[in-house]
């Protein structure tokens, strides 16, 4: 939980495992970690896909880029954190 995480504005996000009535492991210990508990419930039991606004919003990443633009992000946050832990 504890990961920094960028996101292509494209992309989405869930859990769809509900949909075929497979419990979510991992995501079950994680998601709730991550977003308040009622949302992380919600996107459990529903299998819903979220976009990256609102992934945003509710604290599931960190930043939301064009996909042209995601590669470059990444390497910029890695090197700010090298400059100051190294």
């Amino acid at each position: 939980p504890e990961r920094m995480r960028i996101a292509a504005d494209s992309a989405q996000m869930g859990l769809p495992e509900a949909k075929v009535g497979m419990g979510a492991n991992f995501g079950s210990v994680v998601l709730p970690l991550l977003v308040p508990r009622g949302i992380a419930m919600e996107l459990l039991y529903t299998g819903q896909l979220v976009d990256m606004v609102t992934a945003y919003r509710i604290g599931l990443v960190n930043h939301v880029v064009p996909l042209s633009e995601l590669s470059e992000r990444a390497g910029q946050m890695a090197r700010q954190i090298l400059i100051i832990w190294i």
